[in-house]
């Protein structure tokens, strides 16, 4: 077994064996991993950039008191183009404590999408038991016994990830523009650190010399939002950060909260580390009592309320 049991700290929920049930098979899937469809052998490469992308992520973690968590080779699934069925370019699963994802063309897209999985992977998550029937996707079945003449099912489900969460009883999700705002904010500062690294030194030196170029062609999309850019055939071609709505949105907050606290916060990032403490260590009740005294009553309920709805949730945050 190994020495870090799990990613998943907390357990919801359930009797007290069950919770130790919920926690056996945690630890039993954080080893156990099988290979998956469409799933190829890493570059020697890749795994430097893995190794490097868990050392960084770590050290968020480290800034806010927890310890570090590795995440080893095993538990990330490198998928072939033509198996993706996907549109993101990875997925973390946090009941199977894997990430999935999709091979890439460049070592910088694949370090910004490796980086901000392993943020999801290393996130505040939990899980819930549930009765047996649980009709939540992805909810994992498990059957033990008390004796052999009394056995129990009951079904293990995702509670919180980030500060994703779901309300109980009804399951409903709640922050999840927020959590990735959090998570490819903070994914966009970690790769910005990285590119200055001898193993992305080619790469680079071809962004740098396109990206003047590509943002005058693209103008609504800002020079430091290009991942990475590559001139093939005398075509220009380049990944962007994702999720510019919910940053946007994100940025908007944090500048409305630091400008009606001037005697708290001097600068965007010291309101910025009140969204990642959330998100990191899963204690939501000092940013939400910013919020409350900021914005008024009800207000931190209501931005969850939200979820993926950016659309609505811009409008909300335009008007506080």
């Amino acid at each position: 077994m190994s020495e870090q049991p799990s990613f998943i700290p907390r357990v919801i929920g359930g009797s007290a064996m069950q919770k130790e049930v919920a926690k056996s098979y945690n630890e039993v899937q954080f080893d156990r991993q099988e290979w998956a469809k469409g799933e190829r052998e890493k570059t020697e490469v890749e795994e430097q950039i893995i190794s490097l992308a868990d050392e960084v992520t770590s050290r968020v973690l480290i800034r806010f008191g927890l310890n570090p968590l590795t995440v080893p080779l095993k538990n990330i699934h490198l998928i072939r183009s033509g198996e993706w069925k996907m549109k993101a370019g990875g997925v973390t699963m946090l009941l199977e404590q894997s990430i999935y994802l999709h091979e890439t063309d460049t070592l910088l897209q694949f370090a910004h999408v490796v980086v901000h999985e392993m943020l999801h992977m290393k996130s505040h998550g939990a899980i819930e038991i549930k009765p047996t029937g649980a009709t939540d996707p992805g909810a994992v079945r498990l059957r033990y016994k008390i004796n052999e003449e009394d056995p129990f099912e009951v079904s293990l489900v995702e509670y919180r990830s980030g500060m994703n969460v779901k309300s109980r009883p009804d399951g409903r999700k709640h922050f999840e523009a927020f959590t990735e705002a959090i998570t490819e904010r903070l994914t966009k500062t970690i790769l910005q650190e990285l590119r200055d690294r001898e193993i992305f030194q080619v790469e680079q030196e071809q962004t740098d010399a396109l990206v003047t170029t590509e943002s005058k062609n693209r103008p609504k999309i800002p020079a430091d939002e290009f991942v990475v850019l590559r001139e093939e055939a005398g075509v220009v071609k380049g990944e962007t950060f994702v999720y510019q709505k919910e940053r946007s949105v994100l940025e908007t907050l944090m500048k409305k909260i630091m400008e009606q606290n001037p005697d708290r916060f001097f600068t965007i990032e010291e309101v910025f580390d009140l969204f990642v403490k959330n998100f990191i260590t899963g204690q939501m009740l000092e940013l939400g009592r910013v919020i409350e005294k900021t914005f008024g009553a009800g207000t931190y309920r209501k931005l969850g309320a939200y979820n993926e709805d950016v659309k609505g949730l811009k409008v909300f945050v335009d008007a506080l």
